[in-house]
């Protein structure tokens, strides 16, 4: 027997103080993507703890064999937490990315809205008034486009103006097919799901012989410049109003101002403002918890009164 005494078995065979042959690749590809949870995605993370449990069944039936349960628990650990914290950071981002983006919603229907100030004052530069729903100089004749028919031209859309049959009704069955071909000028960025050809941008209208006059008064033919007594800057041109005040674009149908209830259907597509133009072409975001009394005298047109400058 030689003088070195064989090393003793346990009951199972093996070698006290045996060590495992090899670590389980998948523990440490585990704690690698668990501690890169922490900078990448939540997928990174979610990877990490599946890795890291069948890391561990492994480990378990290797008898032995395979090592590295630590480095298997350690990647669960890393990836759950990677995950957690991926999900506050996106809760914390995601109201900022909305705000960005409503904020520049707000913008781009800032723009649009002076882009049709600005047609209708192209329209009163050229015929000396601005436009209305009357197709022909004759206010018997009655309403049968709508201006944002008439400023086509002004918008770089002739082509489609010259489609219209200006001596037929907006539903007649030449001009209403062209309800689908509703310029972008006239779609609103925060209201995707408006019915087709339907538009939120109108003038205020007011009846006809009212002692407190709109932009627009119906069954008439559009104001001049010259009647704008309480000032072009004071004066509401187009505003932006409620979804549920939509209407079809080339029907000769407006918002019609209330005096007794101004901020009635006004846009309700930004929290707390809505768009508005005036006539000498400057564009404001209105607070919609504006002083009523306020707000009418922007919308009357030769009332003697001045509203406070909103800017």
């Amino acid at each position: 027997m030689s003088q070195y005494s064989q090393p003793q078995l346990d009951q199972m065979g093996k070698g006290y103080g045996s060590h495992p042959q090899s670590t389980s690749g998948l523990a440490i590809t585990s704690l690698i993507l668990g501690i890169a949870s922490f900078f990448c995605a939540i997928f990174t993370g979610l990877l990490a703890v599946i890795l890291g449990i069948i890391a561990l069944s492994g480990i378990s039936k290797s008898n032995g064999k395979i090592g590295g349960s630590g480095l298997a628990i350690a990647g669960i650990v890393t990836g759950a937490i990677g995950c957690l914290w991926t999900l506050i950071l996106i809760g914390m981002l995601l109201p900022a990315v909305q705000q960005v983006r409503t904020a520049a919603r707000r913008t781009n229907s800032m723009n649009t809205v002076r882009q049709l100030c600005l047609a209708n004052l192209n329209y009163e530069s050229a015929y000396m008034r601005f436009p209305s729903n009357l197709s022909t100089d004759n206010p018997e004749d009655g309403e049968n486009l709508s201006w944002r028919v008439h400023v086509l031209p002004f918008l770089g859309e002739q082509e489609l103006y010259n489609k219209f049959k200006l001596d037929e009704p907006w539903d007649s069955p030449n001009n209403k097919p062209l309800l689908a071909e509703m310029p972008l000028y006239y779609q609103h960025p925060q209201l995707p799901n408006l019915p087709e050809g339907y538009t939120v941008y109108q003038m205020p209208t007011s009846t006809a012989g009212s002692e407190e006059p709109a932009i627009l008064v119906q069954g008439e033919r559009g104001t001049t410049l010259g009647a704008l007594t309480d000032g072009s800057s004071n004066t509401i041109l187009i505003l932006e109003v409620a979804e549920s005040a939509a209407v079809p674009w080339t029907k000769p149908l407006d918002w019609q101002f209330d005096p007794s209830d101004p901020t009635r259907e006004v846009g309700d597509s930004f929290p707390g403002t809505f768009t508005a133009g005036m006539c000498d072409g400057s564009t404001h975001s209105i607070d919609r918890g504006i002083d009523p009394q306020t707000l009418k005298l922007l919308f009357t047109r030769s009332a003697g009164d001045t509203p406070p400058r909103l800017y």
